[in-house]
């Protein structure tokens, strides 16, 4: 099975792969037509919405009949156990310290938790959504973990997150991401799986 992924980001494709797990789909990317395609509109008002959109957008525009799969995300926190989304998770860290680089984020996050208790609840929503012939179809997945007010020994420059973010391993223990191995991401990411297997009419 073929199908466009609708991004260019290296490491988001090596992480659907891993999670995925199969040697039956193959993952193209945007990288692979050019100029073939303009930008989607991100401007919707939910991830559902616009990994809707993009995957319409990117299945018009590059017009090969392979279905496209597209994915938008946002974060949720919970201090004092109600809902509050992150809608840029730059901007607090670039107003209070003028800039935003991996170290002022962890310093602002991290403190973050410690005023929460040491762990703050925090969940990814994603929208996947999946265009074909046919139309488009969506699923919603959960990454839920904590946000840490300690850090990782592990940290990959851009992703400060997984250095400061804990969520269950097979085990059951909390681990932050950036010291998981590819089984234990794969476990962790299983929600987002289950959402891709819907959408793709694979069988768990």
């Amino acid at each position: 099975m073929d199908i466009i992924f609708a991004t260019t980001n290296a490491n988001k494709v090596s992480r659907i792969k891993n999670f995925m797990g199969s040697d039956d789909i193959e993952f193209h990317t945007l990288d692979e037509y050019g100029n073939d395609y303009t930008d989607a509109d991100e401007s919707q008002s939910s991830p559902i919405l616009i990994a809707e959109n993009k995957a319409q957008h990117y299945f018009m525009q590059i017009d090969n009949n392979l279905p496209v799969l597209a994915q938008d995300d946002t974060i949720m926190i919970y201090p004092s156990g109600e809902a509050q989304e992150i809608l840029s998770i730059k901007q607090p860290v670039t107003d209070k310290y003028g800039e935003f680089n991996d170290d002022n984020a962890i310093k602002y996050y991290t403190e973050l938790a410690a005023q929460n208790g040491g762990e703050l609840k925090l969940e990814f929503h994603y929208g996947f959504a999946l265009a074909t012939e046919e139309g488009t179809s969506s699923e919603p997945a959960i990454l839920s973990g904590v946000l840490a007010s300690d850090i990782s020994d592990t940290i990959q420059p851009g992703y400060f997150l997984t250095a400061i973010f804990k969520t269950e391993s097979p085990s059951g223990e909390m681990k932050f991401m950036s010291e998981m191995d590819d089984a234990e991401n794969a476990y962790a990411d299983r929600d987002l799986k289950r959402a891709i297997t819907k959408l793709l009419g694979l069988s768990q």
